[in-house]
């Protein structure tokens, strides 16, 4: 009898083990599928900014071409923003007004000359420090990377490592947004070296630049350099989203509205700006 009694209970107690592993391991696949929908949703809404991003610097390009100006025309450049955000947007609607508004609040004009210690942390004062890891982490990547491609490369790199930490939906969009900035400026500068003065010599600071390509030469005589006066100005459009401003359809997102105009109104004054200093 006794020993019925015990294997009843060695019986129960085997049984509760069990539930329990199984509510466990029932936990950890739906915090695990709970995890890959925010990064499914964080991904569709980055690649949202990417694309529109990377759309509004093609059709200003294509503008200031017509007009046989460049970067450093503020005027033309505003106004072939405006016309990419009216012909997405619409003129009446209100995507319309806060980007154009972003964007003349963040063009300060051409942006130049060295960026020193302040005026990186001012720069990075309105992002959570989570973010601010990625944006040095992508500005040291500029001053270390040997040519373009490998750069953006290593932006691909933290992609995944942001998607791969426990940070809130905000932080991963703003982080992803800044290294779609840097990667998607960088290319535009490249493919549309008329728009921009360029250096493309053979030295820098009296040094002569060992490079295997036409690429290489790019980047070590000007790209790095533009890259890091840029970095600084990427980070205006990606405060401005965490404030809620709109960019993109879906809901929720801080890549709305005004993210868009501030990242371009501030970026092409900086790719102006490093057309004097670099």
């Amino acid at each position: 009898m006794n020993f019925s009694r015990n294997n009843s209970i060695r019986n129960v107690k085997f049984l509760a083990v069990l539930l329990v592993s199984s509510l466990i391991l029932l936990g950890c696949d739906s915090t695990g599928l709970q995890s890959e929908r925010d990064n499914s949703q964080v991904l569709q809404e980055v690649e949202q900014f990417r694309s529109t991003y990377s759309s509004s610097l093609d059709h200003v390009g294509d503008h200031l071409e017509e007009a046989g100006t460049s970067l450093g025309n503020r005027e033309a450049v505003k106004a072939g923003f405006q016309e990419f955000v009216q012909q997405k947007f619409g003129a009446d609607s209100q995507t319309y007004v806060k980007a154009t508004r972003a964007f003349e609040k963040s063009d300060q004009g051409p942006a130049s000359g060295p960026r020193t210690l302040g005026d990186e942390s001012s720069s990075l004062s309105g992002l959570p420090e989570t973010v601010q890891g990625i944006v040095r982490n992508a500005q040291e990547a500029s001053r270390e990377s040997k040519s373009y491609a490998a750069y953006k490369e290593h932006l691909r790199e933290v992609q995944q490592t942001v998607l791969d930490r426990d940070w809130s939906k905000n932080e991963k969009e703003q982080a992803l947004a800044y290294l779609v900035v840097m990667e998607e400026t960088m290319g535009f500068l490249k493919s549309n070296k008329h728009l921009v003065k360029q250096t493309n010599g053979a030295t820098v600071n009296g040094s002569p630049i060992v490079a295997s390509s036409e690429e290489e030469i790019w980047w070590e005589s000007w790209g790095k350099c533009a890259a890091g006066i840029i970095g600084g100005a990427g980070t205006t459009g990606i405060a401005g989203a965490k404030a809620g401003l709109e960019i993109g359809t879906a809901a929720g997102s801080p890549l709305k509205g005004a993210a868009i105009g501030a990242t371009v109104g501030a970026v092409s004054g900086a790719a102006a700006g490093a057309a004097a200093t670099c």
